[in-house]
């Protein structure tokens, strides 16, 4: 919903809503087939007919109030989903749900100034002007699946943990999530889309002996079942969450160091979500509270020459793995576009909801929210190409020969990271925080890479950037939902290793709880057996 907070407004939008609850309340209770067509000759799901006839007459009564509407839209996300949830061998939870949620958006005055904004400095039009759009596609049922066998794999999975004493939380879901969004507008768009997701989620925390916590985490995202990945893979990859915890407990802490580092694939990919990715969202382009780095720097240099950055939320898949970003219409009715932001290390676009900026009129179809919130600006498939690149397996040693060219002790080498934030209001530093999970010294003089524990990537976005020196070849990707002003949506980003010059590094702020003192119910014996072996 779209306010201002003057009273009146209030009030015809409480007036709006309570009109059209009672149609949606009585839609809900239509046969589960409520999304598809009936015997009329109107081939619109019977949803999107009630809702359109609904909006129809909210907004010919409402055009006698003053102020009255210039535009209004109904949203309706439908959603049939299973949730089961295991940890340590046993099910904690196994729902099955049907829900739907409504989201009326009223604007009032005109598209230059209307009720969303004040006047700001940019004195671009507060909406602008699309041509509808039309693409009514099949409401999904539920997947048939066995909840049964997928309880017990879920069980079998959150057992794995069993086997490390010292994993204090540990935890395994599977998320079986069946959307169909319904959209019209009283500008004539009607839209029926849906988007699928399976998703097994594996996560587990510890604390290292000074109470620092720690936690890893692995997802494993796909639109059907016969497109997750296979038993095998995934139980390998829970056991390398708990392998890795057990190891990171002990790892020593790293000092704050400003040096050469390479960041794998996937880190790469969050890396660039954070820095380049949420400064390119348009709305931050005019805010009188943003920063705005990235503003006034059309067809200028942001990034290395042989560095390019798009957002397609077209695509499907990237090098074989599922992207989460994707995405045929915005939560604006907008169509999904592919979007070069920069091209070559040259800015060129941003990403656009239907709030313009100055120079950029239009919406890209990138007007993303959750439900509820007003959508703006958001990614949807982050994807970094490089022009200047060498195969992986020489990653390592262009590492080293950077340390040795900067005279540094030792490099870093980032193999995974969970996310981190980036500040763009103009009363803060322009800065960014990444959080790295797996983190390793490497050492010039051939020694073993060490794991090490206790840093955040830390630095400017210009400052940054340009310390990119090389690439590697293999694009990773990282599937994710990310969270800000318009609440959290999926996305995915897509990067290959990167080599940098110099990154710098902070320490993480340090936990006060210590590990428990007692092991957990049926390792008694083997912390006695290892504490006796200790005092031989």
């Amino acid at each position: 919903m779209v306010s201002n907070g003057s009273g009146k407004l209030n009030n015809i939008m409480s007036l709006s809503r309570s009109l059209i609850s009672g149609l949606f309340l009585a839609c809900a209770f239509l046969p589960a087939a409520a999304g598809q067509s009936s015997q009329s000759s109107n081939p619109d799901p019977v949803l999107l007919r009630t809702m359109q006839q609904e909006m129809e007459r909210a907004m010919t009564a409402l055009s006698k109030a003053d102020p009255h509407p210039y535009f209004m839209s109904y949203s309706v996300d439908e959603e049939f989903g299973t949730v089961v949830v295991a940890s340590n061998g046993a099910i904690v939870a196994s729902i099955n749900r049907h829900e739907r949620n409504a989201d009326i958006s009223v604007r009032v005055g005109n598209r230059d100034l209307d009720n969303t904004h004040a006047e700001e400095e940019d004195s671009s039009a507060d909406f602008s002007q699309e041509e509808p759009q039309v693409s009514i596609g099949n409401a999904t049922l539920p997947p048939k699946f066995d909840q049964k066998e997928w309880e017990d794999k879920i069980r079998r999975y959150s057992a794995i943990f069993n086997k490390f004493p010292e994993i204090e939380n540990s935890t395994v879901m599977l998320l079986v999530d069946n959307p169909t969004q319904y959209f019209v507008s009283s500008e004539g768009s009607r839209i029926v889309t849906s988007k699928p997701l399976i998703r097994v989620l594996a996560l587990g925390s510890t604390r290292a002996v000074d109470g620092m916590e720690l936690a890893r985490s692995e997802t494993f995202d796909a639109t059907s079942f016969d497109k997750l990945p296979s038993e095998q893979i995934i139980t390998t990859k829970i056991a390398k969450i708990a392998d890795d915890l057990h190891k990171l407990k002990t790892a020593p802490v790293v000092e704050p160091f400003s040096g050469p580092a390479l960041l794998s694939g996937r880190a790469a990919a969050v890396f660039f979500h954070e820095v380049v990715g949420h400064r390119l969202e348009g709305q931050r382009q005019r805010g009188e509270n943003e920063g705005q780095t990235f503003t006034k720097m059309i067809n200028q240099a942001v990034l290395p020459p042989f560095l390019s950055v798009e957002d397609d939320p077209t695509l499907s898949s990237l090098e074989g793995i599922e992207l989460s970003g994707r995405y045929a219409y915005d939560d604006e009715g907008q169509k999904s576009s592919k979007v070069q932001l920069i091209s070559n290390g040259i800015l060129k676009q941003f990403l656009m909801s239907r709030m313009p900026v100055k120079g950029f009129l239009h919406s890209n179809g990138h007007g993303r929210a959750q439900d509820g919130l007003m959508p703006v600006g958001r990614q949807g498939n982050l994807i970094v190409r490089s022009s200047k690149s060498v195969p992986d397996s020489e990653l390592r040693a262009k590492l080293i020969e950077q340390i040795k060219k900067e005279k540094k002790p030792y490099g870093l080498y980032f193999e995974d990271i969970a996310g981190g934030f980036t500040l763009t209001l103009r009363n803060m530093p322009q800065a960014f925080q990444i959080m790295p999970l797996m983190v390793w010294k490497v050492y010039p003089d051939g020694r073993p890479d060490e794991l090490v524990r206790g840093v955040d990537i830390i630095g400017t976005p210009l400052a940054a950037l340009n310390r990119i020196i090389l690439t590697g070849t293999k694009m990773d990707v990282f599937n994710g939902e990310c969270g800000a002003e318009s609440g959290s949506v999926p996305v995915s980003a897509a990067a290959p290793a990167m080599l940098f010059s110099e990154i710098e590094v902070q320490k993480v702020a340090q936990g006060h709880d210590r590990p428990p003192v007692l092991p957990p119910p049926g390792f008694e014996k083997t912390q006695t057996q290892t504490a006796k072996q200790g005092g031989r």
